[in-house]
């Protein structure tokens, strides 16, 4: 299929931001699943031998074996608790991976598309702001739209973009998964105190997490992602990430020895290496003539 550049047009239709969060995301489902799958052999055989110890049932041997209680129905609480503590774990993993998509994209969007920080949206191009070397800080911003509670997070995302329907309807889902990744980060899977309880010695029990929860909060996680990069794309960043890739490597580039499809040769097998596929000739000979023009 032969694409057409435009500039405000991506034809994947979703960010390099995205394919980097969807690559954190397959590979924790790979973890997650191999280890349940793991666990699953495991019990089985322990459920299955209610004569044999633990150890004999696993063949467990060499200097780890006895690091673990092999007491049946202690053994069988730890894997219990464990399996919380992985979906517990595994969701931190997934946030943090959500987080820093939502830093890259909102930080593209924000370079793609410079005047919709007042109200502008497209008036001006991005790659001339490249060009002449204007970078703005928006730390300030990617702070705002990553820490503190989603209806923080919100109202900024809202400032920028407008209503993001996806994000406002799960405000509340959303904070509910923050507070839960905060007590897993900050207090080993149990919910934060106010204060420090001074004369507590004991623990709590580990917050539970079913794994039907664990995959709602994964699939909420997931949706809200792709669906805010699919705003962005089609508003604000367009095909602006390949246009930055250019501006880098034109930089590193002598071109005036180079015919404009001898270039444009070269930079479609570059950018070919990076994303694993490449578009026609002339979308590469396009875009370079969209950037050579921009001034």
């Amino acid at each position: 299929m032969a694409f057409t550049f435009d500039r405000w047009v991506k034809p994947e239709q979703t960010s390099w931001a995205l394919w980097q969060f969807s690559e954190y995301e397959a590979q924790l489902n790979n973890m997650y699943w191999s280890s349940v799958a793991l666990e699953q052999f495991a019990m089985y055989h322990v459920r299955k031998s209610p004569g044999e110890t633990i150890k004999s049932v696993l063949k467990a041997s060499g200097p780890n074996a006895a690091r673990f209680d092999a007491d049946r129905s202690v053994f069988l609480k730890n894997v219990k608790d464990m399996g919380n503590w992985k979906r517990a774990s595994f969701i931190m993993a997934a946030t943090g991976a959500m987080e820093n998509y939502f830093q890259r994209a909102v930080l593209v969007a924000l370079k793609s598309d410079p005047a919709l920080l007042h109200g502008k949206s497209k008036a001006i191009d991005g790659v001339q702001w490249l060009k002449i070397g204007i970078d703005v800080d928006h730390s300030d911003i990617l702070t705002a739209i990553t820490k503190g509670s989603w209806g923080t997070r919100y109202s900024k995302l809202k400032s920028l973009f407008g209503e993001l329907p996806d994000i406002r309807d799960n405000v509340h889902n959303l904070d509910k998964i923050r507070i839960f990744r905060n007590g897993v980060g900050h207090a080993f899977g149990r919910e934060l105190d106010a204060k420090p309880r001074l004369l507590r010695r004991g623990t709590d029990e580990i917050t539970a997490l079913t794994e039907e929860k664990f995959k709602k909060w994964l699939g909420q996680i997931s949706g809200i992602t792709r669906e805010f990069d699919r705003h962005l794309v089609q508003h604000h960043i367009g095909d602006f990430e390949s246009l930055l890739y250019l501006h880098e490597y034109a930089g590193k580039t002598d071109r005036s020895k180079t015919s404009l499809r001898q270039f444009s040769k070269t930079f479609k097998s570059n950018l070919g290496k990076e994303l694993g596929h490449s578009k026609g000739i002339q979308y590469y000979e396009d875009m370079i003539s969209y950037y050579d023009s921009v001034v």
